[in-house]
Protein backbone atom coordinates (compact mmCIF):
# COMPACT_ATOMS: atom_id res chain seq x y z
CA UNK A 1 0.00 0.00 0.00
CA UNK A 2 1.11 3.38 -0.99
CA UNK A 3 0.51 5.75 2.16
CA UNK A 4 1.25 9.93 1.99
CA UNK A 5 4.47 11.13 2.70
CA UNK A 6 2.71 14.30 3.60
CA UNK A 7 2.73 16.36 7.04
CA UNK A 8 -1.57 16.21 7.13
CA UNK A 9 -2.01 19.37 8.51
CA UNK A 10 0.08 22.42 8.94
CA UNK A 11 0.19 26.18 8.54
CA UNK A 12 2.69 29.03 7.71
CA UNK A 13 5.48 29.70 10.35
CA UNK A 14 5.59 26.99 13.25
CA UNK A 15 1.55 27.27 13.46
CA UNK A 16 -0.11 24.70 15.45
CA UNK A 17 -2.00 23.29 18.10
CA UNK A 18 -3.74 27.22 18.20
CA UNK A 19 -3.89 28.07 22.38
CA UNK A 20 -6.58 30.03 23.49
CA UNK A 21 -4.12 32.76 25.91
CA UNK A 22 -3.30 36.07 24.40
CA UNK A 23 -1.13 37.64 26.72
CA UNK A 24 2.16 37.56 26.21
CA UNK A 25 4.35 35.70 28.98
CA UNK A 26 7.16 37.67 30.52
CA UNK A 27 10.13 36.05 29.71
CA UNK A 28 11.84 36.58 33.03
CA UNK A 29 15.63 37.67 33.54
CA UNK A 30 18.04 38.70 31.05
CA UNK A 31 18.83 37.23 28.05
CA UNK A 32 21.85 35.57 26.55
CA UNK A 33 24.04 37.61 24.78
CA UNK A 34 23.32 35.68 22.19
CA UNK A 35 19.69 34.77 22.64
CA UNK A 36 16.85 33.75 19.81
CA UNK A 37 13.36 34.75 20.83
CA UNK A 38 10.78 33.39 18.10
CA UNK A 39 7.16 32.88 18.54
CA UNK A 40 5.18 29.68 18.20
CA UNK A 41 0.73 29.80 18.62
CA UNK A 42 1.01 26.96 21.25
CA UNK A 43 2.45 23.58 22.85
CA UNK A 44 3.74 20.70 20.87
CA UNK A 45 1.92 17.32 21.60
CA UNK A 46 5.13 15.92 21.29
CA UNK A 47 9.02 16.13 20.60
CA UNK A 48 9.56 12.62 20.39
CA UNK A 49 10.61 13.14 15.94
CA UNK A 50 8.87 9.86 15.33
CA UNK A 51 5.87 11.11 16.68
CA UNK A 52 5.62 14.48 15.48
CA UNK A 53 3.09 14.93 12.62
CA UNK A 54 3.32 18.83 12.34
CA UNK A 55 6.01 21.57 11.30
CA UNK A 56 6.00 23.16 14.56
CA UNK A 57 7.47 20.64 16.51
CA UNK A 58 9.34 19.20 13.45
CA UNK A 59 11.43 22.66 13.60
CA UNK A 60 11.76 22.65 17.07
CA UNK A 61 13.23 18.75 16.69
CA UNK A 62 15.32 19.97 13.93
CA UNK A 63 17.39 22.18 16.87
CA UNK A 64 17.40 19.24 19.14
CA UNK A 65 18.52 16.06 16.86
CA UNK A 66 20.30 15.66 13.64
CA UNK A 67 20.03 12.97 11.17
CA UNK A 68 22.19 10.53 9.11
CA UNK A 69 22.51 14.42 6.96
CA UNK A 70 21.22 17.76 7.47
CA UNK A 71 20.74 20.30 4.89
CA UNK A 72 22.76 23.29 3.75
CA UNK A 73 21.78 26.41 3.28
CA UNK A 74 20.88 25.84 -0.48
CA UNK A 75 18.78 22.57 0.01
CA UNK A 76 21.08 20.44 -0.57
CA UNK A 77 21.63 16.92 1.83
CA UNK A 78 25.46 17.77 4.00
CA UNK A 79 26.76 15.42 6.42
CA UNK A 80 25.45 15.60 10.00
CA UNK A 81 25.92 12.37 11.89
CA UNK A 82 27.49 10.44 9.11
CA UNK A 83 30.47 12.08 7.97
CA UNK A 84 30.48 9.97 4.43
CA UNK A 85 28.87 7.92 2.86
CA UNK A 86 28.85 5.75 -0.38
CA UNK A 87 25.60 4.36 -2.67
CA UNK A 88 25.78 1.11 -5.14
CA UNK A 89 25.52 1.25 -8.45
CA UNK A 90 21.98 0.24 -8.83
CA UNK A 91 21.32 3.27 -6.19
CA UNK A 92 19.87 0.73 -3.57
CA UNK A 93 22.14 -0.05 -1.07
CA UNK A 94 23.56 3.54 0.88
CA UNK A 95 26.80 2.83 3.86
CA UNK A 96 26.97 5.51 6.21
CA UNK A 97 30.46 6.11 8.27
CA UNK A 98 29.43 7.70 11.59
CA UNK A 99 31.13 10.20 13.46
CA UNK A 100 33.25 9.01 16.38
CA UNK A 101 32.80 12.49 17.54
CA UNK A 102 29.03 12.75 17.51
CA UNK A 103 27.38 12.29 21.47
CA UNK A 104 23.96 12.21 22.99
CA UNK A 105 23.58 15.20 24.86
CA UNK A 106 24.13 13.38 28.30
CA UNK A 107 27.51 12.34 26.79
CA UNK A 108 26.07 9.03 25.49
CA UNK A 109 27.83 8.02 21.97
CA UNK A 110 25.89 7.65 18.75
CA UNK A 111 25.83 4.99 17.54
CA UNK A 112 24.48 2.59 14.10
CA UNK A 113 23.03 1.05 16.52
CA UNK A 114 20.93 3.87 17.98
CA UNK A 115 19.47 4.62 14.47
CA UNK A 116 18.73 0.76 14.21
CA UNK A 117 16.72 1.01 17.02
CA UNK A 118 15.25 4.24 15.93
CA UNK A 119 13.74 3.08 12.63
CA UNK A 120 12.71 -0.23 14.35
CA UNK A 121 10.64 1.42 16.87
CA UNK A 122 9.21 3.78 14.43
CA UNK A 123 8.25 1.25 12.32
CA UNK A 124 6.85 -0.95 14.49
CA UNK A 125 3.26 -0.93 13.27
CA UNK A 126 2.30 -0.80 17.63
CA UNK A 127 3.96 2.55 17.89
CA UNK A 128 1.93 4.68 15.68
CA UNK A 129 3.97 6.96 14.13
CA UNK A 130 2.70 9.32 12.06
CA UNK A 131 4.96 9.86 9.11
CA UNK A 132 6.12 6.33 9.22
CA UNK A 133 5.67 6.06 5.86
CA UNK A 134 9.04 7.99 5.31
CA UNK A 135 11.09 4.87 5.73
CA UNK A 136 9.16 2.93 3.48
CA UNK A 137 11.52 3.03 0.99
CA UNK A 138 13.32 0.65 2.78
CA UNK A 139 13.34 -2.65 1.90
CA UNK A 140 10.63 -4.65 3.39
CA UNK A 141 9.59 -1.81 5.75
CA UNK A 142 6.12 -1.63 4.67
CA UNK A 143 5.74 -5.22 5.05
CA UNK A 144 7.33 -4.71 8.56
CA UNK A 145 4.87 -2.31 9.65
CA UNK A 146 1.86 -4.10 8.27
CA UNK A 147 2.57 -7.15 9.97
CA UNK A 148 3.52 -9.13 6.91
CA UNK A 149 6.63 -9.40 8.12
CA UNK A 150 7.67 -10.14 12.08
CA UNK A 151 11.65 -10.23 12.66
CA UNK A 152 13.07 -6.60 11.90
CA UNK A 153 16.23 -8.28 10.71
CA UNK A 154 14.37 -8.86 7.26
CA UNK A 155 13.90 -4.89 7.00
CA UNK A 156 17.01 -3.21 5.17
CA UNK A 157 18.70 -1.60 8.27
CA UNK A 158 21.68 -3.04 9.81
CA UNK A 159 24.62 -2.47 12.04
CA UNK A 160 27.37 -3.40 10.23
CA UNK A 161 29.66 -2.40 13.32
CA UNK A 162 29.46 0.38 16.04
CA UNK A 163 29.68 3.26 13.46
CA UNK A 164 28.61 1.84 10.49
CA UNK A 165 25.25 1.81 9.12
CA UNK A 166 23.96 -0.11 5.74
CA UNK A 167 20.52 0.41 4.53
CA UNK A 168 19.29 -0.99 1.60
CA UNK A 169 16.10 0.36 -0.20
CA UNK A 170 13.50 -1.53 -2.25
CA UNK A 171 13.95 1.19 -5.45
CA UNK A 172 16.51 3.81 -6.00
CA UNK A 173 14.95 7.12 -4.39
CA UNK A 174 17.33 10.13 -5.76
CA UNK A 175 15.99 12.58 -3.00
CA UNK A 176 16.43 9.87 -0.24
CA UNK A 177 19.49 11.40 1.43
CA UNK A 178 17.84 14.41 1.67
CA UNK A 179 14.95 12.50 3.56
CA UNK A 180 17.22 11.79 5.44
CA UNK A 181 17.78 14.82 7.13
CA UNK A 182 13.98 15.12 8.34
CA UNK A 183 12.46 15.01 11.64
CA UNK A 184 10.50 12.03 11.71
CA UNK A 185 13.34 9.88 10.81
CA UNK A 186 16.09 11.66 13.41
CA UNK A 187 17.32 9.05 16.25
CA UNK A 188 16.69 9.00 19.86
CA UNK A 189 18.95 7.21 22.43
CA UNK A 190 17.74 3.84 23.15
CA UNK A 191 19.21 3.37 26.41
CA UNK A 192 17.17 6.59 27.59
CA UNK A 193 14.07 4.95 25.87
CA UNK A 194 13.84 2.46 27.29
CA UNK A 195 14.17 3.33 30.98
CA UNK A 196 11.68 5.90 30.74
CA UNK A 197 9.53 5.60 27.69
CA UNK A 198 8.11 9.56 28.64
CA UNK A 199 11.77 11.31 28.10
CA UNK A 200 10.34 13.27 26.01
CA UNK A 201 8.11 15.29 27.74
CA UNK A 202 10.17 17.21 30.36
CA UNK A 203 13.60 18.97 30.21
CA UNK A 204 15.05 17.24 33.03
CA UNK A 205 14.75 13.98 31.15
CA UNK A 206 15.36 14.84 27.65
CA UNK A 207 18.16 13.29 25.89
CA UNK A 208 18.80 14.65 22.00
CA UNK A 209 21.66 14.83 19.62
CA UNK A 210 21.73 18.05 17.71
CA UNK A 211 23.07 21.56 18.09
CA UNK A 212 20.97 22.57 20.97
CA UNK A 213 19.43 20.40 24.28
CA UNK A 214 16.21 21.28 26.15
CA UNK A 215 17.34 23.07 29.02
CA UNK A 216 13.89 24.39 30.28
CA UNK A 217 10.02 23.78 29.32
CA UNK A 218 7.25 25.57 31.33
CA UNK A 219 4.44 24.11 29.56
CA UNK A 220 2.31 26.37 28.13
CA UNK A 221 4.34 29.06 27.78
CA UNK A 222 7.99 28.86 27.13
CA UNK A 223 11.00 26.44 25.97
CA UNK A 224 14.74 26.80 26.02
CA UNK A 225 17.09 25.47 24.12
CA UNK A 226 20.39 25.98 25.03
CA UNK A 227 23.52 25.11 23.09
CA UNK A 228 24.42 21.30 23.14
CA UNK A 229 28.50 21.40 24.87
CA UNK A 230 27.97 17.49 23.46
CA UNK A 231 27.59 18.52 20.03
CA UNK A 232 30.09 17.47 17.49
CA UNK A 233 29.70 20.52 16.09
CA UNK A 234 29.19 22.69 18.36
CA UNK A 235 31.98 25.30 17.82
CA UNK A 236 29.74 26.78 14.59
CA UNK A 237 26.82 26.95 16.97
CA UNK A 238 27.25 30.64 17.93
CA UNK A 239 23.55 31.23 19.50
CA UNK A 240 23.33 30.45 23.50
CA UNK A 241 19.98 29.62 23.67
CA UNK A 242 16.77 29.97 21.67
CA UNK A 243 13.74 31.10 23.71
CA UNK A 244 10.36 29.51 22.32
CA UNK A 245 7.47 31.39 23.76
CA UNK A 246 4.09 30.36 23.03
CA UNK A 247 1.70 33.21 22.32
CA UNK A 248 -1.18 32.37 20.39
CA UNK A 249 -2.69 35.85 19.03
CA UNK A 250 -0.25 37.36 16.20
CA UNK A 251 -1.16 40.24 16.66
CA UNK A 252 0.05 40.51 20.77
CA UNK A 253 3.38 38.06 19.25
CA UNK A 254 3.98 41.32 16.58
CA UNK A 255 3.60 44.10 19.49
CA UNK A 256 6.28 42.32 21.49
CA UNK A 257 8.55 42.13 18.15
CA UNK A 258 8.04 45.61 17.56
CA UNK A 259 9.06 46.46 21.05
CA UNK A 260 12.24 44.08 21.52
CA UNK A 261 10.70 41.40 23.44
CA UNK A 262 10.83 38.92 20.37
CA UNK A 263 13.37 38.13 17.20
CA UNK A 264 10.93 36.36 15.10
CA UNK A 265 7.38 35.81 14.38
CA UNK A 266 4.52 35.30 11.56
CA UNK A 267 2.69 38.80 11.54
CA UNK A 268 -1.15 39.39 11.88
CA UNK A 269 -3.02 38.74 8.52
CA UNK A 270 -4.64 41.92 8.71
CA UNK A 271 -0.99 43.88 8.58
CA UNK A 272 0.71 41.11 6.18
CA UNK A 273 0.12 42.67 2.61
CA UNK A 274 1.68 46.08 4.28
CA UNK A 275 4.50 44.96 5.92
CA UNK A 276 5.50 42.83 2.95
CA UNK A 277 4.76 45.99 0.56
CA UNK A 278 7.04 48.26 2.85
CA UNK A 279 9.50 45.74 3.21
CA UNK A 280 9.16 45.07 6.34
CA UNK A 281 8.41 41.07 6.10
CA UNK A 282 9.86 38.57 4.50
CA UNK A 283 8.05 36.09 2.28
CA UNK A 284 9.22 32.47 1.47
CA UNK A 285 8.05 29.51 -0.60
CA UNK A 286 6.47 26.80 1.12
CA UNK A 287 5.86 23.52 -0.79
CA UNK A 288 1.89 23.48 1.11
CA UNK A 289 -1.03 23.35 -0.91
CA UNK A 290 -3.62 25.04 0.37
CA UNK A 291 -7.03 23.32 -0.47
CA UNK A 292 -10.77 22.64 -0.05
CA UNK A 293 -11.64 19.18 1.01
CA UNK A 294 -14.77 17.22 -0.51
CA UNK A 295 -15.82 14.16 1.19
CA UNK A 296 -16.27 12.24 -2.09
CA UNK A 297 -18.71 9.22 0.01
CA UNK A 298 -21.14 12.45 1.11
CA UNK A 299 -23.58 13.53 -1.58
CA UNK A 300 -23.66 15.78 -2.79
CA UNK A 301 -19.92 15.26 -3.19
CA UNK A 302 -20.22 12.02 -4.09
CA UNK A 303 -20.91 13.39 -7.76
CA UNK A 304 -17.28 14.68 -9.90
CA UNK A 305 -19.40 17.73 -11.69
CA UNK A 306 -20.80 18.85 -8.19
CA UNK A 307 -16.89 18.89 -7.55
CA UNK A 308 -15.76 20.89 -10.35
CA UNK A 309 -18.75 23.12 -9.73
CA UNK A 310 -17.90 24.18 -6.49
CA UNK A 311 -14.16 24.29 -7.82
CA UNK A 312 -14.84 26.34 -10.96
CA UNK A 313 -16.92 28.56 -8.74
CA UNK A 314 -14.01 29.76 -6.31
CA UNK A 315 -11.86 33.02 -7.16
CA UNK A 316 -8.29 31.94 -6.36
CA UNK A 317 -6.58 35.30 -7.57
CA UNK A 318 -8.67 36.72 -4.99
CA UNK A 319 -8.71 35.16 -1.94
CA UNK A 320 -4.72 35.12 -2.48
CA UNK A 321 -4.11 38.56 -3.51
CA UNK A 322 -7.42 40.55 -1.67
CA UNK A 323 -7.59 38.66 1.55
CA UNK A 324 -4.83 36.87 2.39
CA UNK A 325 -1.70 39.19 0.67
CA UNK A 326 0.89 36.42 1.88
CA UNK A 327 1.90 36.15 -1.87
CA UNK A 328 0.52 32.69 -2.32
CA UNK A 329 0.44 31.56 -5.49
CA UNK A 330 -2.89 30.50 -6.76
CA UNK A 331 -2.22 26.56 -8.03
CA UNK A 332 -4.44 25.35 -10.97
CA UNK A 333 -3.74 21.90 -10.34
CA UNK A 334 -2.86 19.60 -6.99
CA UNK A 335 0.94 19.81 -6.25
CA UNK A 336 2.26 22.95 -5.47
CA UNK A 337 5.01 25.01 -7.38
CA UNK A 338 8.17 24.45 -6.66
CA UNK A 339 8.55 20.60 -5.82
CA UNK A 340 10.30 18.49 -8.03
CA UNK A 341 9.37 15.70 -9.99
CA UNK A 342 12.74 14.25 -9.92
CA UNK A 343 13.19 15.21 -13.28
CA UNK A 344 12.29 19.23 -13.33
CA UNK A 345 9.57 21.14 -11.66
CA UNK A 346 6.55 18.86 -11.64
CA UNK A 347 4.16 22.26 -11.69
CA UNK A 348 5.85 23.67 -15.02
CA UNK A 349 5.92 19.92 -16.28
CA UNK A 350 2.13 19.63 -15.61
CA UNK A 351 0.81 22.44 -16.62
CA UNK A 352 -2.33 24.07 -15.39
CA UNK A 353 -5.82 21.60 -15.05
CA UNK A 354 -8.54 24.04 -14.67
CA UNK A 355 -9.78 27.56 -15.63
CA UNK A 356 -9.78 29.85 -11.92
CA UNK A 357 -13.35 31.50 -11.45
CA UNK A 358 -15.02 30.24 -14.78
CA UNK A 359 -18.34 30.94 -13.44
CA UNK A 360 -20.59 30.43 -16.41
CA UNK A 361 -18.95 26.82 -16.49
CA UNK A 362 -19.40 26.29 -12.79
CA UNK A 363 -23.39 26.52 -13.27
CA UNK A 364 -23.35 24.45 -16.04
CA UNK A 365 -21.68 21.75 -14.00
CA UNK A 366 -23.54 22.35 -10.96
CA UNK A 367 -26.82 21.40 -12.83
CA UNK A 368 -25.73 18.41 -14.97
CA UNK A 369 -24.45 16.95 -11.41
CA UNK A 370 -27.82 17.80 -9.79
CA UNK A 371 -29.14 15.74 -13.04
CA UNK A 372 -27.45 12.64 -12.50
CA UNK A 373 -27.88 12.85 -8.45
CA UNK A 374 -31.63 13.15 -9.06
CA UNK A 375 -31.55 16.43 -7.56
CA UNK A 376 -33.86 19.73 -8.25
CA UNK A 377 -31.44 21.96 -6.43
CA UNK A 378 -28.72 21.29 -3.55
CA UNK A 379 -29.21 20.97 0.17
CA UNK A 380 -28.27 23.22 1.99
CA UNK A 381 -24.65 22.61 3.89
CA UNK A 382 -22.21 22.79 6.17
CA UNK A 383 -18.28 23.30 6.09
CA UNK A 384 -15.80 22.58 9.09
CA UNK A 385 -13.18 24.88 9.52
CA UNK A 386 -10.34 25.02 11.39
CA UNK A 387 -10.35 28.25 13.72
CA UNK A 388 -6.96 28.92 12.57
CA UNK A 389 -7.21 32.67 10.91
CA UNK A 390 -5.79 31.36 7.29
CA UNK A 391 -8.40 29.08 7.68
CA UNK A 392 -12.11 30.58 8.75
CA UNK A 393 -10.73 33.62 5.86
CA UNK A 394 -10.44 30.96 3.64
CA UNK A 395 -14.14 29.57 4.10
CA UNK A 396 -15.48 32.46 4.59
CA UNK A 397 -14.22 33.61 1.37
CA UNK A 398 -15.46 30.11 -0.21
CA UNK A 399 -18.52 30.21 1.15
CA UNK A 400 -19.37 34.11 -0.65
CA UNK A 401 -18.10 33.02 -3.50
CA UNK A 402 -20.04 29.59 -3.64
CA UNK A 403 -23.24 31.79 -2.64
CA UNK A 404 -23.10 34.10 -5.49
CA UNK A 405 -22.05 31.77 -8.46
CA UNK A 406 -23.99 29.03 -7.43
CA UNK A 407 -26.77 30.29 -5.31
CA UNK A 408 -25.80 27.60 -2.48
CA UNK A 409 -26.46 28.65 0.87
CA UNK A 410 -23.25 26.69 3.06
CA UNK A 411 -22.63 27.08 6.72
CA UNK A 412 -19.56 27.54 8.38
CA UNK A 413 -18.89 25.42 11.46
CA UNK A 414 -15.58 26.79 13.07
CA UNK A 415 -13.93 24.27 15.37
CA UNK A 416 -10.93 24.24 17.47
CA UNK A 417 -8.24 22.98 15.40
CA UNK A 418 -7.30 19.83 17.17
CA UNK A 419 -10.32 19.07 17.24
CA UNK A 420 -11.43 19.90 13.64
CA UNK A 421 -8.49 17.65 12.59
CA UNK A 422 -9.75 14.96 14.50
CA UNK A 423 -13.24 15.35 12.56
CA UNK A 424 -11.53 15.43 9.42
CA UNK A 425 -9.09 12.26 10.12
CA UNK A 426 -13.04 10.83 11.26
CA UNK A 427 -14.08 11.43 7.56
CA UNK A 428 -16.83 13.21 10.25
CA UNK A 429 -17.23 16.19 7.67
CA UNK A 430 -18.82 17.43 4.59
CA UNK A 431 -16.42 19.74 3.08
CA UNK A 432 -13.95 21.74 4.59
CA UNK A 433 -10.48 24.00 4.22
CA UNK A 434 -7.25 21.91 4.26
CA UNK A 435 -3.84 21.66 3.87
CA UNK A 436 -1.15 19.27 3.25
CA UNK A 437 2.57 20.29 3.02
CA UNK A 438 5.73 17.97 1.36
CA UNK A 439 8.33 16.16 3.54
CA UNK A 440 10.69 16.05 0.90
CA UNK A 441 11.42 17.64 -2.42
CA UNK A 442 9.65 14.97 -4.96
CA UNK A 443 6.15 15.31 -5.86
CA UNK A 444 5.44 11.71 -4.84
CA UNK A 445 5.62 12.93 -1.63
CA UNK A 446 1.87 14.22 -1.97
CA UNK A 447 0.10 12.04 -4.13
CA UNK A 448 0.16 9.00 -2.72
CA UNK A 449 -2.28 10.10 0.47
CA UNK A 450 -5.34 9.77 -2.40
CA UNK A 451 -4.81 5.90 -2.99
CA UNK A 452 -7.92 3.99 -2.46
CA UNK A 453 -6.72 2.43 0.93
CA UNK A 454 -3.80 5.01 2.58
CA UNK A 455 -4.35 5.26 6.02
CA UNK A 456 -4.55 9.62 4.96
CA UNK A 457 -6.97 9.41 2.45
CA UNK A 458 -9.13 11.21 4.29
CA UNK A 459 -11.04 12.40 1.12
CA UNK A 460 -12.04 9.01 0.96
CA UNK A 461 -10.85 9.49 -2.97
CA UNK A 462 -11.38 6.06 -4.79
CA UNK A 463 -10.09 5.54 -8.14
CA UNK A 464 -8.57 2.09 -9.78
CA UNK A 465 -6.80 3.76 -12.02
CA UNK A 466 -5.25 6.53 -10.08
CA UNK A 467 -3.91 3.66 -7.71
CA UNK A 468 -2.28 1.87 -10.70
CA UNK A 469 -0.47 4.97 -11.58
CA UNK A 470 1.10 6.00 -8.32
CA UNK A 471 1.54 2.04 -7.56
CA UNK A 472 3.63 1.99 -11.26
CA UNK A 473 5.43 5.08 -9.99
CA UNK A 474 6.46 3.86 -6.40
CA UNK A 475 8.52 1.37 -8.25
CA UNK A 476 9.66 3.22 -12.00
CA UNK A 477 13.32 3.65 -12.09
CA UNK A 478 13.28 5.61 -15.12
CA UNK A 479 12.76 9.31 -14.16
CA UNK A 480 10.96 10.54 -17.43
CA UNK A 481 8.73 7.92 -17.76
CA UNK A 482 8.08 8.38 -13.68
CA UNK A 483 7.17 11.76 -14.01
CA UNK A 484 5.23 11.04 -17.02
CA UNK A 485 2.96 8.46 -14.17
CA UNK A 486 2.78 11.12 -12.19
CA UNK A 487 1.17 13.64 -14.24
CA UNK A 488 -1.02 11.12 -15.40
CA UNK A 489 -2.85 10.41 -11.97
CA UNK A 490 -2.80 14.37 -10.78
CA UNK A 491 -4.98 14.67 -14.29
CA UNK A 492 -7.13 11.62 -13.00
CA UNK A 493 -7.47 13.05 -9.31
CA UNK A 494 -8.08 16.73 -10.72
CA UNK A 495 -8.92 17.09 -14.18
CA UNK A 496 -11.06 14.38 -14.48
CA UNK A 497 -12.65 14.04 -10.95
CA UNK A 498 -11.88 16.91 -9.46
CA UNK A 499 -11.39 14.91 -6.06
CA UNK A 500 -10.37 18.08 -3.64
CA UNK A 501 -10.34 21.41 -5.02
CA UNK A 502 -6.67 22.86 -5.12
CA UNK A 503 -6.25 26.96 -3.49
CA UNK A 504 -3.11 27.80 -3.88
CA UNK A 505 0.39 27.21 -2.58
CA UNK A 506 1.44 28.70 0.50
CA UNK A 507 4.67 31.41 1.82
CA UNK A 508 5.90 31.91 4.89
CA UNK A 509 6.28 35.09 6.14
CA UNK A 510 8.24 36.41 8.77
CA UNK A 511 9.17 39.66 10.77
CA UNK A 512 12.54 39.38 11.71
CA UNK A 513 14.97 41.25 13.69
CA UNK A 514 17.22 42.49 10.83
CA UNK A 515 20.38 41.84 13.28
CA UNK A 516 19.16 38.04 13.13
CA UNK A 517 21.54 36.27 10.16
CA UNK A 518 22.04 32.63 8.66
CA UNK A 519 18.78 31.36 9.46
CA UNK A 520 18.02 28.79 6.94
CA UNK A 521 14.42 28.37 5.75
CA UNK A 522 13.71 25.61 2.65
CA UNK A 523 10.21 24.87 0.69
CA UNK A 524 10.21 22.01 2.15
CA UNK A 525 11.86 20.91 4.99
CA UNK A 526 11.83 23.31 8.76
CA UNK A 527 13.96 26.05 9.56
CA UNK A 528 17.24 25.63 10.59
CA UNK A 529 19.12 28.00 13.42
CA UNK A 530 22.19 25.73 13.78
CA UNK A 531 24.42 28.57 11.91
CA UNK A 532 22.16 31.36 13.09
CA UNK A 533 23.76 34.44 14.93
CA UNK A 534 22.74 38.55 16.25
CA UNK A 535 24.68 40.66 15.18
CA UNK A 536 25.71 43.00 18.22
Amino acid sequence: MVRSRALVFGIVMLGTLLLNASAAPPLGGAPAPQALRINIQGEPATLDPAKIDNRLAGTIAKQLFEGLTRLDNNGNAIPGVAERWSVSADGKTYTFSLRRTARWSNGDPVTAQDFVYSYRRALDGKFGAPLVDNLFFIANAEQFNGGKITDPAQMGIRAVDEYTLEIRLHTPAPFFLKLLAFFSVMPVNPKVDQQNPRWMNEATTFVSNGPFRLARWEHERIMVLERNPNYWARDRVKLDEIQVVMVANLSTAYQMLSTGQLDITTPPAELTGRLIAEKKAQVFPEARTFFVRFNNKVSPFTNANVRKAFSLAMNREGITRRILQGGQIPLRGFIPHGLSSGSGEFRKQAGDLYKDNDAQRARELLQQGLRELGLAELPALVMRSSNREIFTKIAQAVQAQWKQTLKVQVTIETMEHRAFVAAVRRKDYVVAPFSTGADYDDAFNLLGQFVSEDFFNFTQYANAEYDRLIRAAAVETNAERRTRLMIDAERVLIGQDMAIAPLFTNTQVVVQNPKVKNIYRYAVAEDDYRDAFIEP
